[in-house]
């Protein structure tokens, strides 16, 4: 975030509030991104007060992204060791890239950029990892209509397994803000916000370990008037899982969930 953890101000007092309600160390930079910032893609982690008290970083990404317009990261840990996954600058505009890194910080291998179609802006990039090392990347992207979710999976070393994957069935309108949820067993179910009968709507694909589709496109959301969008997805154990997304109420915006 940029400069959330300023000494003074709201960012401060957000990250207070959070640690309040959860129980949990909340961390956060105070590293300017932005206009005023050196656009790299930083992360910090620590096993004990020495290391926090001391301050550390790694930088991620090394060159300086002149055209820079936004940076996502998602960090997995499998066995100590990480991937970050973040959105830079490809050869057309927005791309996503990611990185592995080992339990000290340094990296496993090369940078490497994630969707293989370069055409428009690649961008929002999520991941979930398996407890064998392998992962899943999804992200929104350009398709038939305007804008489509895209996969890619990948075994524990890094490398592909299989092709670039549209997610969404119905290419009309925008699809976008993708998530993901992966079961113990590797398979996955990505959300998404697509178009309804009225707007924005929430739909899910299923697709077992291998990216084999399980089932098709669904929409999550009953109620379709107005807009239904920002999905979020978590799955049980036993694979069941429960949406949530952001649609209309009596009163204007309301937060609803399907299990």
């Amino acid at each position: 975030s940029c400069n959330v953890a300023a000494e003074s101000g709201d960012g401060q007092a957000l990250l207070d509030q959070l640690a309040a309600l959860t129980g949990a160390d909340v961390f956060a930079s105070n590293d300017l991104t932005g206009a005023h910032g050196d656009w790299n893609l930083e992360a910090a982690s620590a096993g004990d007060a020495d290391e926090l008290a001391a301050g550390i970083d790694t930088v991620l990404d090394v060159e300086e992204l002149a055209d820079y317009t936004g940076t996502l990261a998602a960090p997995v840990i499998h066995n100590g060791d990480y991937v970050i996954v973040y959105q830079g600058v490809d050869a057309d505009g927005k791309g996503v890239f990611a990185q592995r890194y080992d339990v000290d910080g340094n990296t496993l291998g090369a940078e490497f950029q994630v969707n293989t179609s370069t055409a428009g802006d690649q961008k929002a990039p999520v991941m979930e990892r398996h407890t064998d090392g392998s992962f899943v990347i999804v992200w929104q992207g350009v398709d038939a209509g305007k804008s489509g979710v895209y996969g890619q999976r990948y075994d524990a070393a890094g490398n592909t397994a299989g092709a670039e994957f549209l997610v969404n069935t119905s290419t009309a309108g925008d699809q976008k803000t993708p998530g993901i949820e992966m079961h113990t067993d590797g398979s996955f179910v990505v959300v998404w916000e697509g178009v309804d009968a009225d707007g924005d709507g929430v739909y899910f694909q299923r697709y077992d370990a291998t990216g084999n589709t399980l089932g098709g496109e669904t929409l999550v959301n009953t109620s379709t008037a107005g807009d239904q969008n920002t999905p979020g997805i978590e799955m049980h154990t036993d694979g069941s899982f429960v949406v949530v997304w952001e649609g209309v109420d009596a009163d204007k915006n309301g937060v609803y969930g399907q299990r």
